[in-house]
C-alpha cells in the first residue's frame, strides 16, 4: 500500500491512502558489489543487465565549463530480479481471472463501450457463464477468447478503470516489463516461444513500460512451475540504472563537490581526496555514484528491506524520501499527518527538480501524489516503489518512474525543495 499526498492552495497538504504492490518474503542485498565494481569499459553481456549506457559528455570537444553542475555521468540500464525463494509461493497459486466492477449492469456496459469493446465482446462479457451479480457488485469472469481478443489499447483503458477498485489486485498492482526485455523471456529464461507469444497478447503499454495483469490466465496455460518462475523473474524485475561519475584530468573538482556535497550530513571534504586521486590518473577514471550519496541511501541502494516483525511498521516511499539525508531514520515519517505538516513547514514548490536532494512527487491528474522520490541528477532519482519488503531501493530515470505510476491514468511529477538547503 502506498501513501498519497495532495498539494493544495494556501500551502495545505492533504494525504490519501492508495494501493501499490506489497512485498512478501525477506531481505536480500543484491547487486551492490556488482555496482561498486562495475567497469564501464568492460563487456556489456552480463546476465540480467541491459547493454545500454550513455555519458553526458560523449563528445570530448565539449568544454569542461559547459558540463552540468553534477558533472559527467555514465549511466547503464539494469534490472534487479527477485531471487527464486521470493517467488516460490507465487508460482504455486492458480489465481482466477476476474473483473470486479462497481455500479449496475447498464453503467458497466457503458464503461466497456467507452473502453473500446465491440458488440461481440460485450455479448461474451455479459453471457450467463461469465456474469456474476452479487450484493457487493458485479463480477465478470472473461472466457479465454474474450481475454485474448482485447486490443492493447482497450485492455489498457479497461484495466486503468479496474485499477480503481482494490478488488482487482493485479490491475491495481500490475507486473511491468520494459519493452526491450520481453524477448529475453525466450533467450535468457528459456520459455517456449508459444508461451511468450501468448504473454505478449496480454500486455498493455504506457511509455517505456509494458504492463501485465492476467497472471491467473497465464498460469492456467503454464503448468510447469519452472516456467512460471522464469516468467515471474522477468515480469517482477525492477528496472533501474547504475551510475558512475567520470572524472578527467581537466575536471573541475570544486564544481563537483559543490553539487554533490550539498545537503545535511554532506561528505564534501571526505570526497575530495578520492576525486583528486582519480583526476591525477593519465586519462582520469570514474567512481560509483554510491560513494556520493548520504549514509541512508548509500546503505540501502540495491537492497531489499528486512521483513517487519509482527506489529512493526513497514516503510513506504515517503518515509524513504524524507529520511534521505538522515543518518538515523526518523520513523515519524511513517505518520502521514506528520509528513504533511513537515512538508508544509520545510519545503517550497519549484518548477522542476534540478538539485541533488530535491523532493519529487509523482501525481495523478488531480495532483494527488502517489509516490515520493529524491532527485539526484540528470533526471535520475532515488526511489522505493512500494511499501513491501519485496521492493528494493533503486535508481530510476524520472520518466520511467512517472510511467510506472500511471496505472490508473496519466501521471506527472511535481518538485519541492527544502528551504534549508
Amino acid at each position: 500500500m502506498s501513501s498519497k499526498i495532495t498539494p493544495c492552495p494556501e500551502g495545505r497538504v492533504v494525504f490519501q491512502i492508495g494501493i501499490k504492490s506489497v512485498g512478501i518474503i525477506c531481505a536480500l542485498q543484491v547487486m551492490l558489489l556488482l555496482f561498486l565494481c562495475w567497469d564501464p569499459g568492460a563487456s556489456r553481456s552480463a546476465a540480467g543487465t541491459r547493454a545500454s549506457e550513455h555519458s553526458n559528455r560523449q563528445d570530448r570537444s565539449v568544454a569542461v565549463g559547459e558540463l552540468p553542475p553534477w558533472g559527467e555521468l555514465i549511466v547503464k540500464d539494469t534490472d534487479i530480479q527477485r531471487p527464486n525463494e521470493y517467488l516460490e509461493s507465487d508460482v504455486k497459486q492458480d489465481a482466477s481471472t476476474a473483473w470486479n466492477f462497481r455500479g449496475n449492469l447498464e453503467q458497466i456496459r457503458s464503461l466497456l463501450v467507452s473502453c473500446g469493446f465491440t458488440e461481440s465482446q460485450l455479448k461474451s462479457a455479459f453471457s450467463p457463464q461469465s456474469l456474476e451479480v452479487t450484493g457487493s457488485g458485479v463480477g465478470i469472469r472473461p472466457e479465454d477468447n474474450l481475454l485474448l481478443s482485447l486490443s492493447p489499447e482497450t485492455r489498457g483503458r479497461l484495466y486503468a478503470e479496474l485499477a480503481r477498485n482494490p478488488a482487482n489486485f493485479y490491475m491495481a498492482n500490475p507486473l511491468h516489463i520494459k519493452h526491450d526485455k520481453i524477448d529475453c523471456l525466450v533467450t535468457e529464461q528459456g520459455l517456449p516461444e508459444a508461451t511468450v507469444a501468448l504473454f505478449k497478447k496480454l500486455l498493455y503499454a504506457r511509455g517505456s513500460l509494458s504492463f501485465f495483469s492476467d497472471l491467473g490466465f497465464m498460469f492456467r496455460h503454464i503448468p510447469a512451475e519452472e516456467d512460471r518462475l522464469n516468467l515471474l523473474k522477468v515480469a517482477t524485475s525492477e528496472p533501474s540504472v547504475m551510475v558512475r561519475l567520470k572524472i578527467r584530468p581537466d575536471t573541475d573538482i570544486d564544481k563537483l563537490l559543490g553539487y554533490w556535497g550539498k545537503g545535511f550530513g554532506a561528505r564534501r571534504q571526505d570526497d575530495r581526496p578520492l576525486f583528486e586521486s582519480i583526476k591525477r590518473l593519465p586519462e582520469g577514471g570514474s567512481v560509483s555514484i554510491v560513494f556520493l550519496l548520504p549514509p541512508f541511501a548509500r546503505d540501502r541502494l540495491y537492497t531489499f528491506p528486512m521483513p517487519p516483525h509482527p506489529g512493526e511498521a513497514t516503510h513506504d516511499c515517503f518515509w524513504s524520501a524524507l529520511n534521505y539525508f538522515n543518518e538515523t531514520p526518523d520513523d515519524r515519517f511513517g505518520d502521514l499527518n506528520y509528513v504533511g505538516k513537515y512538508v508544509k513547514a520545510n519545503y517550497r514548490q519549484i518548477s522542476k527538480p534540478g538539485a541533488h536532494g530535491d523532493l519529487v512527487f509523482i501525481c495523478d491528474a488531480k495532483n494527488s501524489a502517489m509516490h515520493a522520490a529524491i532527485y539526484l541528477a540528470d533526471d535520475i532519482v532515488f526511489t522505493k516503489n512500494g511499501l513491501g519488503y519485496m521492493e528494493p531501493w533503486v535508481l530510476m530515470r524520472l520518466p520511467d518512474l512517472v510511467n510506472f505510476y500511471s496505472t490508473t491514468g496519466p501521471a506527472h511529477a511535481l518538485a519541492f525543495r527544502n528551504m534549508a538547503l
